[in-house]
């Protein structure tokens, strides 16, 4: 008795019929993506400003809607300390109605979402894969009530013809509380003082006095100076907030410099070139202070141990 398999397919022809896949055709933006992106970011903020949890909705991905129908395209919003403080993501168009109808509110006070003047609107393939097709990804500011934040989207068509498109993926991230600014940019400070002073000091003599916490008690204390310790230790210390970093290795940098034991001869005064970091380059820079541009995609420790001093 035949199989329910051999009942449904002929066995002995099935590798002599070629296999022919059907091709996606993704339409094209049938306006130019700046357009687009600025109608929907319009949108959305007419819909936060009015709390529209059912405009907003719409304004994503439903279930089905892409015309990529061969992969599993619905609506994402992840959040970072913009809506709450904590790390959300909430995905479908009745899982972002329901979280937006929670946080929307007069505490929350979401405002303000505008494109980013300074990164231009892309139609581009954030995955690399013809599969997945392009997106129109787009970069935007907005603000609440204690902070201002940043985010990006991406939409895709929603339509056979190229003239909807809605978010598939929309990032929110808060970047400073207001009234607690870091000090750079207009903020930074101005490295001297005009006029009679008696006991004047030069930059780099205040500088001293921080870091060896003269006068100082420390508000923060960071334990380890390996990337992440240092990273929040500037933010801390561009917020004027007095932080010190302790850590069992006599020099920064050392938590790389004695990783792993070497075999090959030392280079320019540097060990081991074979031990590299597993993220590129523009994934590991430290805050303030960017790798060079010239600096490998993929960083040896031997270097990255003397970049942080």
């Amino acid at each position: 008795m035949p199989s329910i398999l051999e009942q449904h397919l002929d066995l002995e022809t099935l590798h002599e019929k070629p296999v022919v896949q059907k091709e996606k055709v993704q339409p094209k933006p049938q306006k130019p993506v700046q357009e687009i992106a600025e109608k929907w970011i319009a949108e959305f903020n007419e819909a936060i400003k009015t709390k529209n949890s059912e405009a907003i909705a719409d304004l994503f991905l439903e279930d089905g809607s892409s015309v990529l129908d061969g992969l599993l395209i619905v609506g994402w919003w992840r959040d970072v300390l913009a809506l709450s403080w904590d790390f959300h993501t909430y995905h479908s168009r009745n899982g972002i109605k329901q979280m937006i109808e929670r946080n929307n509110t007069d505490e929350v006070g979401l405002s303000n979402f505008a494109l980013d003047p300074a990164v231009p609107v892309a139609l581009q393939n954030p995955g690399g894969s013809p599969e997945f097709g392009d997106c129109i990804t787009a970069f935007f500011t907005f603000e609440t009530n204690v902070g201002r934040g940043k985010g990006v989207f991406r939409l895709m068509p929603a339509d056979n013809q190229g003239n909807e498109w809605k978010a598939y993926t929309l990032f929110t991230s808060l970047q400073e509380l207001k009234g607690c600014e870091e000090r750079k940019g207009r903020s930074r400070p101005k490295g001297v003082e005009h006029g009679e002073h008696g006991n004047r000091k030069i930059w780099f003599e205040d500088r001293t006095k921080m870091q060896n916490m003269e006068g100082w008690d420390p508000t923060v204390l960071v334990i380890g100076s390996g990337h992440s310790g240092l990273n929040i230790a500037a933010r801390l210390g561009m917020l004027d907030m007095p932080t010190l970093v302790i850590d069992k290795n006599e020099r920064v940098g050392d938590n790389w410099r004695k990783r792993y034991k070497t075999y090959v001869p030392r280079i320019l005064g540097v060990d081991d070139y074979r031990l590299v970091l597993h993220d590129p380059v523009w994934y590991d820079h430290l805050a303030y202070i960017p790798f060079p541009p010239h600096w490998p995609i993929f960083t040896p420790k031997g270097i990255l141990s003397l970049h942080p001093r």
